[in-house]
């Protein structure tokens, strides 16, 4: 069921990377299938992803439940993906170290908007939103992306590393590449942090901001540099020795790498239907199974001095766009009142408009309420650029 519970809106005066090749075998070997379906052996079942239950009892809390979906609904989520799959063209953005992989869809010359994933996930986390956004906005240009190193594009190089700003500097690759003027962003989770700081960037580049599930883009504070530092030094050496990586590579079956998805990701609540679907580009072929798209080096943290929250609170000033801000019930980033309070002040001071919505759900809320979260999209862009436009913004 999708709720909002609590509406504010606020309005101021002032290694490599897969083939496409083998993404498509990839793709037609992980199918959607209740466990349910007639006509599959037994053996045939246990190599299947399970969709309609979590890959792990729940009974042994290895990890949270979450709703389940019956083949009825797990059938609607599956046209859904597949409408995605069908209306995006897929292209590349090149990168001195190879490509950002890409996905397009709506017509050339509409609203520009750029769609940013979150950590480690890839731009399939948005197949379930795009759909409902197209049908109801066919005008619009919808653009999203694998991070470097996720998905299917190109890694960075061993000892190169990914640090805070890595995917804000490829959002400004792609907005140069597709010629783009003022565009729209949606974020969730780690994406939207970067979009908050690309907004804050360029300014006069962003018209409207949308974060799924992220206040703001805050720093966890309590990281040992020294520490880091000698981590990732012990990781360069074992790439000095092992030049292809295959130390940190790990073979997995369709439903060991579920399971271990799932599993790594307790606090989110991630269904396995949903867990399946980011797989189906989360995965590439290796030996006889498979292994993860994603670079172990976004597991290094990046090595930086990190800001305090009145210098992130600054460093936000330059913001001009409109914000909707999608927090999670049942979110696993619970804030304090002061966090809430510096941010919401900030935006209410540098926004015309500023929304924040408490919604029924957990962490992934634009995969599980794509259909309803893009009503209230379509809604704020809209009022946004009414606004502006009286304004002659």
């Amino acid at each position: 069921m999708f709720k909002i519970i609590r509406n504010n809106s606020i309005k101021s005066i002032s290694s490599r990377s897969p083939t496409t090749k083998e993404l498509k075998t990839l793709t037609s070997n992980l199918k959607l299938v209740s466990s349910a379906d007639q006509g599959l052996s037994s053996s045939t079942q246990n190599k299947m992803l399970p969709i309609n239950k979590l890959a792990v009892d729940a009974k042994n809390k290895k990890f949270s439940t979450t709703q389940l979906y019956t083949p009825e609904e797990v059938e609607k989520i599956r046209k859904v993906y597949d409408r995605f799959e069908t209306a995006g063209k897929d292209f590349d953005v090149p990168t001195p170290w190879g490509k950002l992989a890409c996905k397009e869809f709506g017509k050339k010359g509409g609203r520009p908007i750029l769609l940013v994933h979150g950590w480690l996930d890839n731009l399939n986390t948005w197949s379930l939103f795009v759909p409902h956004l197209l049908e109801k906005m066919p005008d619009c240009h919808i653009v999203c992306f694998d991070e470097p190193g996720c998905g299917a594009s190109t890694a960075k190089p061993p000892g190169t590393y990914y640090e805070v700003l890595t995917t804000v500097v490829e959002m400004r690759r792609i907005v140069k590449f597709m010629n783009w003027d003022k565009i729209t962003l949606i974020g969730h989770s780690k994406g939207s942090f970067n979009s908050f700081i690309y907004s804050a960037l360029f300014p006069q580049n962003v018209k409207q901001m949308i974060s799924f599930d992220l206040v703001g883009p805050d720093i966890n504070f309590d990281r040992d540099t020294a520490e880091h530092i000698d981590k990732r030094i012990d990781m360069d050496q074992i790439f000095i020795n092992d030049k292809e990586g295959l130390t940190f590579t790990r073979e997995y079956t369709q439903q060991a790498a579920l399971e271990r998805l799932l599993k790594s990701r307790p606090i989110f609540n991630l269904s396995s239907i949903h867990g399946e679907i980011l797989l189906k580009r989360g995965l590439k072929p290796y030996k006889d199974n498979f292994t993860f798209t994603r670079d172990i080096q976004w597991n290094s943290f990046s090595i930086a001095l990190y800001p305090n929250r009145q210098t992130l609170l600054d460093y936000l000033e330059p913001l001009e766009c409109d914000i909707l801000n999608f927090v999670a019930k049942d979110s696993p980033f619970k804030v304090d009142p002061s966090y809430w309070d510096d941010y919401r002040s900030l935006y209410k001071r540098r926004c015309k408009i500023y929304e924040e919505k408490i919604v029924e759900g957990s962490h992934y809320i634009h995969m599980t309420h794509a259909d309803q979260l893009s009503d209230e999209v379509i809604k704020f862009i809209n009022k946004s650029t009414e606004l502006r436009l009286g304004n002659k913004l």
